[in-house]
C-alpha cells in the first residue's frame, strides 16, 4: 500500500466514524423530537385559549401569532423529518428553522409593543432570549460541523 493509498484510506475511516447522529448532534435530535411534540401540545392548548383572549380584544393579533407558531411547527416537523432521514438539505433547513424562530419571536414582541400589549411583552422576551441562544449555538455548528458533514448525505 502506498501512502496516499493509505492516507485516502485513514481518511475515508475517519469520515465514516464521524458519520451518524451521534456526539453533539444527539442534542439537536432530542431538542427537535421534542419541540415537535411541545409544539403540537402548545398550539392545540393556544387555539384553546383564543375565545378568552378575543374577549380580552386581542383576538386578531393572537390570530396572527397562532398563524407564525403554526408555520413554525410545520417547518420544525419537516426539519425533524429531514434529520432523521439524513437528507442533504436537513442542516439548510434547520439552520433556516432556528434563524425563523428568533425572528419571529422579536416579531411577536415588536408587533405587541406596537399595538400596546404590554401584558405579554415581559414573557414573550424570554422567547427572544432563548431563540437567540438556541440560534448562537446550532446555526454555527450545522455550518462548520464536519459531523454534519459526514452524516446528511442522502
Amino acid at each position: 500500500m502506498t501512502d496516499s493509498t493509505a492516507t485516502a484510506a485513514a481518511a475515508a475511516a475517519g469520515k465514516k466514524s464521524l458519520q451518524g447522529i451521534k456526539g453533539w448532534l444527539i442534542l439537536p435530535a432530542i431538542n427537535l423530537s421534542l419541540g415537535v411534540i411541545l409544539g403540537i401540545f402548545s398550539q392545540v392548548a393556544a387555539v384553546g385559549q383564543h375565545s378568552e383572549i378575543a374577549a380580552a380584544g386581542y383576538g386578531d393579533i393572537f390570530l396572527v401569532e397562532l398563524a407564525l407558531d403554526a408555520g413554525l411547527l410545520l417547518l420544525l416537523i419537516y426539519a425533524t423529518v429531514l434529520f432523521f432521514s439524513k437528507k442533504r438539505r436537513a442542516p439548510a433547513i434547520i439552520i433556516t428553522y432556528f434563524a425563523l424562530n428568533f425572528v419571529l419571536a422579536n416579531l411577536v414582541v415588536i408587533i405587541e409593543i406596537v399595538f400596546g400589549i404590554t401584558d405579554f411583552v415581559l414573557s414573550n422576551m424570554d422567547s427572544v432570549l432563548k431563540n437567540l441562544f438556541m440560534a448562537a449555538l446550532w446555526i454555527p455548528y450545522f455550518v462548520i460541523s464536519k459531523r454534519v458533514k459526514a452524516t446528511f448525505v442522502k
